[in-house]
């Protein structure tokens, strides 16, 4: 099997939307054409490649497979040799699982050394800009995002839905990249002018500079951006499964880190107080949490990022010493009393669980009440003092090495 064109790829273009014009160049009427033809070759030559490459358009990426993800990757990779010259630029175009944590626990995808949590993908409505399609037939990567609302270009708001006939625009289902299935021509669709935070929330995450006063714009790393945002909808209770409800999450994260980061160090302080109004047990026997929600233990943004860049960790622990400092241990109990799990201890150590578990092993940490030897905690069990991890951080601060720090070895 040999492709006889090949297009020139658009460098922030999507795979799916390369697939699409790849097998309209090669005259193929339909991408399932080309899909059928390529499954089939490959399973010729490598049967767990030819296993592991879809059918369909929407499913063809590779944070799509799971445990065949390898498999996937080869199978791009020998789609990649289908042409006489250059080979196809398949595997740069592409989205592939991360090994980057955000947020503790939340997966995430890359591309071009760009990480951005899976719960930002738009699963099936892909919105469109038709003034980006009148002028260059192709699908943009940033499409894909929820965190990309506006166009930075044109500085109109991408639509979702066709103005014919009212369905929702997806080229993933359509497979057509400019039109609806009803026909009409989405390069002609009407357009409304986009507001400013809109516009921001697109720069910010597709832009290496953005002229707004907030932290976001001072790191060029996108995916610390990511996180950012991610941060925000996580501590303001965001149902991540649903994509409309993330979107305005989104727009207020916008406003909040405009006022970073007084009104974040304000509403800190706040919370904590306000806690002790609601107090059910004695500080020493009440968690963090309480106060605070997720603000601890999503805070580590990207596991191993460089402590500096952590402006978010960077503000909790600066409350957090004025908290210790003017809350001295007495025989009554106070706010550097209460209680941190195992998670929110490594956030604030910049280390790891296991870490964790060693310094309590060793002494370093002392446990809140009795631990059986033969139980290991649970990560998000409350256990450990404020008061010692935060004098713990301030005596043992680790070196900015990007990271995590190693307060003991493991023997």
């Amino acid at each position: 099997m040999q492709l006889l064109v090949r297009p020139k790829p658009f460098t922030d273009e999507s795979l799916e939307s390369y697939l699409l014009r790849l097998a309209e160049a090669n005259f193929l009427e339909t991408y399932r054409l080309l899909s059928g033809a390529v499954k089939e070759w490959l399973q010729e030559q490598d049967h767990e490649a030819g296993g592991a490459f879809p059918l369909e358009l929407k499913t063809v990426n590779i944070w799509h497979a799971r445990q065949s993800s390898s498999f996937r990757v080869r199978a791009l990779s020998l789609f990649e040799k289908l042409t006489d010259n250059e080979d196809l630029p398949l595997l740069a175009l592409s989205l592939r699982n991360s090994a980057a944590d955000f947020c503790g626990n939340y997966r995430a995808v890359a591309r071009g050394g760009e990480h951005i949590p899976r719960c930002f993908l738009r699963k099936s409505i892909i919105p469109i800009c038709p003034l980006c399609l009148e002028e260059n037939r192709y699908i943009p990567q940033a499409w894909h995002y929820l965190t990309y609302t506006a166009c930075t270009k044109h500085h109109v708001n991408l639509i979702y839905d066709c103005p014919s006939c009212g369905s929702p625009i997806s080229y993933l289902e359509n497979e057509l990249i400019d039109r609806c299935r009803c026909g009409y021509d989405l390069s002609l669709a009407p357009v409304t002018r986009a507001d400013r935070d809109s516009i921001l929330l697109s720069e910010f995450v597709s832009e290496p500079e953005v002229a707004f006063s907030s932290p976001l714009p001072y790191t060029s790393s996108i995916s610390i951006r990511n996180a950012a945002l991610l941060y925000f909808c996580i501590v303001e209770d965001t149902d991540l499964d649903n994509a409309q409800e993330v979107i305005e999450s989104l727009r207020l994260a916008i406003r909040f880190y405009s006022k970073w980061p007084g009104s974040y160090t304000s509403d800190l302080s706040k919370k904590l107080i306000a806690s002790g109004d609601r107090l059910v047990k004695s500080y020493n026997k009440t968690p963090l949490e309480f106060a605070w929600g997720k603000r601890v233990s999503s805070a580590c943004l990207i596991r191993g990022m460089r402590p500096e860049e952590n402006f978010v960790l960077k503000e909790i622990l600066s409350v957090l010493f004025e908290v210790v400092e003017s809350n001295p241990k007495s025989k009554k109990s106070n706010y550097g009393d209460m209680l941190l799990t195992v998670k929110e201890a490594a956030v604030l150590l910049q280390t790891t669980h296991e870490q964790v578990y060693l310094l309590l092993e060793d002494g370093y940490l002392q446990p809140a009440y009795r631990v059986p030897v033969w139980l290991r905690m649970h990560a998000s069990q409350p256990i450990f003092y404020l008061r010692q991890v935060v004098e713990l951080v301030r005596a043992k601060m680790p070196a900015d090495f990007g990271a995590a720090a190693t307060y003991l070895p493991h023997w």
